[in-house]
C-alpha cells in the first residue's frame, strides 16, 4: 500500500522536511492499541531511509486507520 493510498482515504500524515519519494509500506506489526507500520523512501539523492508510523486502527465493515503519528527512534 502506497502511503498515497491512506492521504486520498481521508488520512492526514506528516513526513520529514527532506523532501522524500517513493514511500511504501514495508511491515506492519500490532501494537497495544493500533499497528506499526514501517515504510520506505528515498531523497533526491538516493538516500534510502525507513520510517515507522504508529496507526490507530477501527474494525468495523473492515480495517480503517483513524490516526498516524510518527513513532520516535529510540537507540
Amino acid at each position: 500500500m502506497e502511503v498515497a493510498e491512506l492521504e486520498n482515504n481521508g488520512c492526514r500524515t506528516t513526513v520529514p522536511a527532506v523532501g522524500l519519494d517513493g514511500m511504501a509500506v514495508r511491515d506492519v506489526f500490532e501494537a497495544a492499541g493500533g499497528v506499526l507500520a514501517t515504510v520506505g523512501a528515498h531523497d533526491a539523492d538516493g538516500a534510502r531511509y525507513t520510517l515507522t508510523y504508529e496507526l490507530g486502527v477501527t474494525l468495523t465493515d473492515r480495517w480503517y486507520v483513524t490516526s498516524i503519528q510518527a513513532f520516535p527512534f529510540r537507540p
